[in-house]
């Protein structure tokens, strides 16, 4: 961890030098900054020119220097997205083999291991995406229609479901529907009150690949917005998976 302080202090002042030149308002804010006696490198503010105020970097700031750091901030929402993609990619195909493959004590404790460690990284892409996200809303004036890129939330973060399967799983409930009013409609000949049901109990009588709700859900956003064309290697660790 001190090699990695260290390394982040000298990538820290290297970007102080260059604000000295092109962002001397971000030095002066940084300067007023009143900053803990235990602040950790990690924690320390950039004082980025989307953080300063209008008339701060009118002065203080080399002109274009804002659209640059917009563009750098959208890249970061495109690479996070693509990363999480295929962190989402390794869970669905890593779980399916679990499923399938994985027996006995020692080599679920290693496989619960291995899950937690991904949803660590889902997590970490998601929170780098969402504050990215958040900083170019406050650049355009708190406008998100002018971000271009969409909130991501809890309820987005899925796994992709092919179109095909959707529809396959919406004709099951269709059938546990209709298997369900006929038994109702049996017990109501022999003068019986037919048992309430849940919505739950059509999902565990289509088998274990049904889950509550799923047959309604949309594919997630994430999967169809701007970046998906993206051939990065990381696609690569989930088809090994």
């Amino acid at each position: 961890m001190a090699a990695l302080w260290t390394k982040l202090i000298r990538r820290l002042e290297c970007l102080q030098k260059l604000q000295g030149t092109y962002s001397p308002a971000s030095i002066v804010a940084l300067e007023a900054h009143d900053a803990p006696a235990d602040e950790l490198p990690e924690n320390e503010p950039l004082f980025l020119p989307s953080v300063l105020l209008a008339a701060t970097r009118e002065t203080g700031c080399t002109k274009g220097l804002l659209e640059m750091e917009l563009l750098m901030q959208e890249a970061q929402c495109r690479s996070s997205l693509i990363r999480l993609r295929n962190q989402l990619h390794i869970k669905s195909r890593y779980l399916n083999y679990k499923k399938l493959h994985v027996r006995h004590q020692g080599a679920n404790t290693r496989a619960r291991t291995i899950v937690h460690r991904n949803e660590s990284k889902i997590r970490l892409h998601s929170e780098k995406y969402q504050a990215t996200w958040g900083v170019m809303v406050a650049a355009k004036g708190r406008n998100k229609a002018k971000v271009g890129w969409r909130k991501l939330r809890k309820e987005d973060i899925r796994c992709m479901e092919d179109a095909e399967d959707l529809l396959r799983k919406e004709e099951k409930r269709k059938r546990a529907k209709q298997r369900r009013k006929r038994m109702d409609d049996e017990l109501l000949s022999h003068g019986q009150q037919p048992t309430p049901w849940e919505d739950d109990e059509d999902d565990n009588n289509e088998g274990p690949e049904q889950q509550v709700g799923e047959a309604r859900r949309e594919v997630s956003w994430i999967w169809t917005a701007a970046g998906s064309s993206g051939t990065d290697a990381g696609l690569e660790d989930g088809k090994i998976l």
